[in-house]
């Protein structure tokens, strides 16, 4: 395409253009290739969970259950009339939109054969391993765009996948752990803004399915994507003015489409969100606690391997980069400082890495008085409930893209020793992001009562109240159980906002006997009976199971009192049949 001006993410000459030349026709099969690589990288990453002596998952003893629970949840849904984005399977009887949580439905109906042959828990630790693989895959599709190495694309993509960022979600979030969207987009916005060779219907078409399907991955990357998106495309504009003119009409089209499939495709679940029962609404984090520290940029956490400069306690996400890669950036910024690619990703990882650190500076663990963009950002539709330091997904896969392009020149250089010193300063940069090992895995030790044919005496879509009673363990034990049952609990948001179950007597005496808080009553007068059995009425509770867990003695002692009888012991845990409040 012949152009008076060139632009960033366009196949340009050495000298003032901004890409590489046109890539030499791909050879079939190194894309399959490449996948396979890292889907066996992932596999390894987990392998203590998957040659683990007893069902574990992997990632810490975080929020796994809950994934587990919405793996099953979801074909549960549709095989038995419910809706898949709202529940009263938790928080019964009001229930849980589940739009306004981390439900990922698509993901869930894509596992359905897995999790329907061999459980929620094996599932859950096949989407963990498939997250990793894909997310880097696809940013290795997108990278190879910008080098004709297929070496420096793959080092590229295997960055962006097994980034700190990565490494931190693996462990529990997994709708932020399926990270194609970021890559999949650059592709597009390259396409859209620069070769303009696809039809616009069809690129927008393929936009707005991307953009349907995020939602019901993970709704939070779809903000976020619009966001680093507007910038993107505001910081090209910007570099190249005299092209916005005769590239806008083209870009608009796409956009247009784009739009019009994803309003079409998108209309259930928002209608769900936005107009169905149970919606929340308002702001479901604490502001300014989920932020990138300038420290974490350069102290690792323990997602890595080496304890340079000692660790910093890491908030949800890993920000960290190195002073050792942060000065490869820096050089790669002046020596390919023609190459627009580099000066525009580099722009953007900027910007990003910035407002990624929240409304205000911290430093070293404590907020300062400078005030940040994201003070403005935040404040905007669809932002606030945005995580700050989640945007560093973005920032990664950028510096994947500048560190591809120099890996890729210094790899076609014909001088031998220029080869040498850009393969080591690329290895010496990211070496401090190799993961520590072990990989987090947690023993599930689902109670055998869940599994067996014990269960079965819960009268089918009754409701039970089972403790630990604000642990997401038992949201495991439900989904084993096949959704044999409802329950009053849950790790999920409802209007409020609450997280998990709404306080009453009976929650806040049940959460003080298993923390250690309080000692069970030897007997109870019927005044101080009567809250605890309102409780037990207003969930419509007809059984009652005490599960293992630190207080589960005071647990047990507490409803035989309360409920005026032993309880039976069977599988594991302590069962009271046919409770009537």
């Amino acid at each position: 395409m012949a152009t008076t001006t060139a632009l960033p993410l366009e196949p340009a000459t050495p000298e003032r253009e901004l890409s590489v030349p046109r890539p030499r026709r791909r050879r079939p099969g190194v894309a399959t290739a490449m996948l396979a690589v890292y889907l066996l990288l992932a596999v390894a990453l987990l392998a203590g969970t998957w040659l683990a002596a007893e069902p574990s998952w992997a990632g810490v003893d975080a929020d796994a259950p809950l994934f587990a629970w919405y793996l099953r949840w979801t074909p549960f849904a549709v095989t038995h009339g419910h809706s898949p984005l709202f529940t009263d399977y938790l928080h019964f009887p009001d229930g849980a939109n589940l739009m306004w949580n981390t439900s990922i439905p698509l993901p869930a109906l894509v596992m359905w054969p897995v999790t329907a042959l061999l459980g929620p828990l094996v599932a859950y630790n096949a989407l963990a391993t498939l997250a990793l693989a894909l997310s880097a895959w696809c940013a290795f599709l997108a990278i190879r765009r910008y080098t004709t190495s297929t070496v420096a694309a793959a080092v590229g993509g295997l960055l962006y996948g097994f980034s700190p960022y990565m490494l931190m979600q693996a462990r529990g979030h997994l709708h932020l752990s399926i990270a194609v969207l970021p890559p999949l987009l650059l592709l597009i916005a390259d396409e859209m803004l620069i070769r303009q060779r696809v039809s616009s219907r069809v690129l927008g078409a393929a936009l707005g399915v991307l953009v349907a399907a995020q939602l019901l991955i993970g709704e939070e990357l779809v903000a976020a994507g619009a966001l680093v998106g507007a910038i993107g495309v505001a910081l090209l504009a910007l570099l190249n003015p005299s092209e916005v003119r005769r590239r806008a009409p083209h870009a608009a089209r796409v956009l247009g489409v784009a739009v019009l499939v994803a309003v079409v495709l998108s209309a259930y679940p928002l209608g769900v969100q936005f107009l169905g029962p149970q919606r929340v609404g308002g702001l479901l984090q604490p502001r300014d606690t989920f932020v990138a520290d300038l420290t974490s940029f350069v102290v690792p956490n323990d997602v890595e391997l080496l304890p340079v400069l000692g660790r910093f306690p890491a908030l949800d996400s890993a920000p960290y980069v190195g002073i050792p890669l942060l000065l490869l950036l820096a050089v790669s910024l002046v020596v390919l400082r023609r190459h627009r690619v580099v000066v525009l990703a580099t722009l953007l990882g900027l910007v990003v890495a910035v407002l990624s650190m929240g409304p205000r500076l911290h430093l070293g663990g404590r907020p300062t008085s400078i005030h940040l963009p994201w003070r403005v950002v935040g404040g905007l539709p669809l932002m606030e409930n945005v995580l700050p330091i989640r945007l560093m997904v973005f920032t990664y896969l950028l510096i994947g893209v500048v560190i591809a392009v120099l890996l890729g020149r210094a790899l076609g250089a014909r001088s031998r020793r220029w080869r040498g010193a850009g393969v080591l300063a690329v290895v010496v940069a990211l070496l401090p992001l190799l993961p520590a090992l072990p990989f987090p895995s947690t023993p599930a030790r689902v109670p055998a009562f869940f599994t067996g044919a014990a269960v079965t005496r819960i009268p089918e879509g009754s409701s039970v109240l089972v403790t630990p009673y604000y642990e997401l363990r038992p949201m495991l034990w439900q989904a084993e159980a096949g959704m044999r049952y409802r329950t009053r609990q849950g790790g999920v948001f409802t209007p409020g906002p609450y997280f998990n179950a709404p306080t009453s007597p009976l929650s806040s005496e049940l959460a003080a006997l298993d923390g250690g808080l309080a000692a069970p009553p030897a007997t109870l007068s019927e005044a101080q009976r009567a809250p605890y059995l309102e409780a037990l009425a207003a969930g419509r509770v007809g059984t009652v199971v005490v599960g293992p867990s630190p207080g589960s003695a005071g647990l047990a002692r507490f409803f035989e009192v309360l409920l005026g009888r032993p309880p039976e012991v069977t599988g594991g845990v302590a069962v009271w049949w046919d409770v009537h409040p």
